[in-house]
């Protein structure tokens, strides 16, 4: 008669390493994620916003309040016009014709000017735009984390 002595090596360091995983899984994934969105927001706005001065566009910023809320903002106080929209109207010529960068002059052609106004009737929604976009590529944002993490403790 013979006996097999059958010995699996390495059975607690692997249980070990799910348990870390599963951890990482629940705690590291969300922040991460958060974090990651929040950077592609913000990059997203400034690529769609309008920018004459580039005032609106330094004024969008993204940060956490708290551990899993994430606060999206333009702080510019035309931020919100240009976001939802306003009743066509008139502003002053020379708010249009301010030096945007050292020494240059901003002018829009486009714009009919009526004595010392211009009529402003188009805005340019940035923020809900760049929402949009960007949950749109959410999964693909969780499963480069998601491969990131099974790397860390999987190697592949």
């Amino acid at each position: 008669m013979f006996t097999v002595d059958v010995r699996i090596m390495g059975v607690r360091q692997f249980s070990q390493k799910i348990v870390k995983y599963r951890k990482d899984l629940l705690e590291k994934l969300p922040n991460d994620v958060l974090w990651k969105l929040s950077r592609e927001l913000v990059k997203k706005a400034k690529e769609l916003c309008p920018r004459r001065t580039g005032i609106l566009a330094e004024s969008i910023s993204a940060y956490f309040m708290g551990k899993k809320h994430l606060v999206f903002q333009a702080t510019a106080p035309w931020a919100i016009f240009q976001e939802h929209g306003f009743s066509p109207h008139n502003i002053p010529r020379i708010w249009i014709e301010q030096p945007a960068t050292a020494g240059q002059w901003i002018r829009y052609p486009l714009l009919k000017t009526s004595g010392g106004f211009v009529r402003v009737s188009r805005h340019t929604p940035f923020m809900r735009p760049a929402l949009n976009y960007t949950m749109t590529h959410l999964k693909e944002i969780i499963d480069k984390i998601h491969k990131s993490i099974h790397k860390k403790y999987f190697g592949r």
